[in-house]
C-alpha cells in the first residue's frame, strides 16, 4: 500500500561544475539521511510515495534529479560518471553519512558510488535494481539503442523514429506523457551500460544493501535480484508477489517500514526515534 498522499515539496535548483541540477529535500535537516537515485526514464517524483512515511519517522529524505532528466542538465551518460555525479551531489549538499537508494537502472549509479565512498555511504537499498546480467527488459532491446540513437541524430528521421520509439515505450509500461527528451536520455544511458563496471563495484562494495524485487515485474524478472542480493554484502530481502517495476510506489508503506529502522541502524546505531506510519 502506499499513503493517502504523495510527497511533493518545492524543488531545489542549484548549480554544479557550471550545469544546473535540481531535487528536492523533505522531512527534518538534522535527520539521518536517504538520498535516492531515480531510474530511467524518471524523476525525484519516482519516490514521491515512500517518502512521505519515512519523513513522518523524522528521516531527511533527498531525491535527486539525474542528469539529462528534470532540471538537471546533461553530462556523460556512462555509469561510471552517473556514479560519480551521485558523490558530487553529496559534496554539494554537505551530506557527511548517508543511505543511497536506487530504482532500476538507478540502482547501478547508486551501487557504483557507495563502492566508491565507503566512509560515507553506510547502506544501500536497491529497488527492482538493474543487475550482474541483461534483464529481460534490457535483452528485449536487442542492441537496439546505439542505432537508434544514430538514427535520432538524422534529422530526417528523427521524427518518425521518434513516434515509433516512443509507442515501444508505452508498451514496456512507462506513462504516455513520458517527454522525447527523457526517452532520448533513457537509450543514451541504456546504450552505455557496462554489466562488467556493475559486477567490479559489487565486489568492492562493503556497505550493508537491503533489496526489494516483485515477482511480477515485467522488466527485471525475479532471478536477477536474487543473484544480485546473493553477490550483495548482507541485509534485508523484501520479495513481494505484487507491485510490478515500481513497488516504491505500490508498496511503499511495507518498504518503509523495513528501511527506516534499517536507515537508523547504519547511520544511528541505538537511536529509537519512532518508527514510520502510513495514515
Amino acid at each position: 500500500m502506499h499513503p493517502q498522499q504523495a510527497s511533493d515539496p518545492p524543488l531545489c535548483r542549484g548549480m554544479l561544475q557550471g550545469r544546473a541540477i535540481t531535487w528536492v529535500d523533505s522531512g527534518p535537516r538534522e535527520g539521518p539521511c536517504v538520498v535516492m537515485v531515480h531510474g530511467l526514464p524518471g524523476s525525484h517524483r519516482d519516490f514521491r510515495w515512500l517518502a512521505p512515511p519515512l519523513e513522518r519517522a523524522g528521516l531527511r529524505v533527498i531525491r535527486l534529479d539525474m542528469p539529462g532528466f528534470g532540471g538537471t542538465e546533461p553530462i556523460s551518460p556512462r555509469l561510471s560518471a552517473l556514479a560519480e555525479h551521485v558523490l558530487d551531489r553529496l559534496d554539494h549538499l554537505e551530506i557527511e553519512r548517508a543511505v543511497l537508494v536506487g530504482h532500476s537502472l538507478g540502482g547501478p549509479q547508486a551501487l557504483i558510488a557507495a563502492s566508491r565512498d565507503r566512509d560515507r555511504v553506510r547502506g544501500l537499498a536497491l529497488i527492482s535494481s538493474v543487475g550482474l546480467r541483461p534483464h529481460r527488459g534490457f535483452r528485449a532491446m536487442r542492441g537496439l539503442p546505439p542505432a537508434v540513437n544514430r538514427g535520432l541524430r538524422a534529422p530526417i528521421l528523427r521524427r518518425p523514429l521518434m513516434r515509433i520509439v516512443a509507442a515501444g515505450f508505452r508498451r514496456a509500461g512507462f506513462p504516455a506523457r513520458t517527454s522525447d527528451r527523457d526517452i532520448r536520455r533513457s537509450l543514451e544511458v541504456v546504450a552505455a551500460v557496462d554489466f562488467r563496471l556493475i559486477e567490479n563495484a559489487v565486489a568492492a562494495l562493503l556497505a550493508p544493501t537491503l533489496l526489494v524485487n516483485c515477482d511480477d515485474d515485467p522488466l527485471v524478472e525475479p532471478a536477477i535480484g536474487l543473484e544480485l542480493g546473493r553477490a550483495c554484502p548482507s541485509g534485508p530481502r523484501l520479495r513481494f508477489d505484487d507491485g510490478g517495476h515500481n513497488p516504491q510506489k505500490s508498496q511503499a508503506c511495507e518498504i518503509a517500514e523495513v528501511l527506516e529502522p534499517w536507515v537508523r541502524e547504519c547511520l544511528l546505531a541505538g537511536d529509537d526515534r519512532p518508527r514510520p506510519v502510513c495514515k
